[in-house]
């Protein structure tokens, strides 16, 4: 054990014991003291990261970012906080069918795991810049199916709550995960707008 985690264990045992209330503070601000790190980068488009304490203990659930398909038709990005949350990005370009012009898609989704195992798709929302063919035409099902991107919309997401649970995890305030997130370029899709 390191010699803060000795100390803070040797004050609790000495609970009778007066202790100023600036050193009690002290400790407490040591004790929510954490930083994210990476930790393993088996490519630069694939990066876990561990937040550790001042006794460079690991505290709390991993974050792993992921990018793929980067130079190509359709990028995927996503982050993952192991155990608990899954934000997802997803963005292409879909050729166009003989009456509509080429399509810009970005998809956003946020999935809660849930404590049995399962997960819960709380957020989902598609934009495109090309929302209905010229004309109305549904030529293919194809065109169809592209076009009615709203019908698996979901929107149960209260960012607040999600991002307060999210400091809740590490013991941090909402500014200082902020911090963290921004440092190490966390995106956290779907709610980033509330950050």
């Amino acid at each position: 054990p390191s010699r803060f985690n000795l100390l803070c264990h040797g004050l609790q045992q000495c609970a009778r014991i007066n202790i100023a209330s600036g050193v009690v503070k002290l400790i407490e601000s040591y004790c929510n003291v954490l930083e994210f790190r990476l930790t393993a980068h088996p490519s630069s488009a694939h990066k876990k990261f561990e937040a550790f304490d001042v006794s460079n203990n690991i505290h709390g659930s991993s974050i792993t970012a992921i990018a793929c398909g980067g130079h190509t038709q359709r990028k995927v990005c996503k982050t993952l906080i192991a155990g608990h949350y899954q934000f997802f990005k997803s963005k292409c370009i879909d050729i166009g069918d003989r009456h509509t012009h080429w399509v810009h898609k970005t998809e956003y989704e946020i999935t809660r795991v849930l404590h049995h195992g399962g997960t819960e798709k709380i957020f989902r929302h598609i934009s495109t810049d090309n929302p209905l063919p010229i004309f109305r035409d549904y030529a293919s099902f194809r065109t169809q199916f592209r076009h009615d991107i709203h019908r698996d919309d979901v929107d149960n997401c209260d960012a607040k709550k999600v991002f307060a649970e999210i400091c809740a995890l590490y013991g941090l305030q909402a500014h200082d995960m902020a911090q963290q997130l921004q440092r190490h370029k966390i995106k956290l899709y779907g709610l980033d707008n509330y950050l």
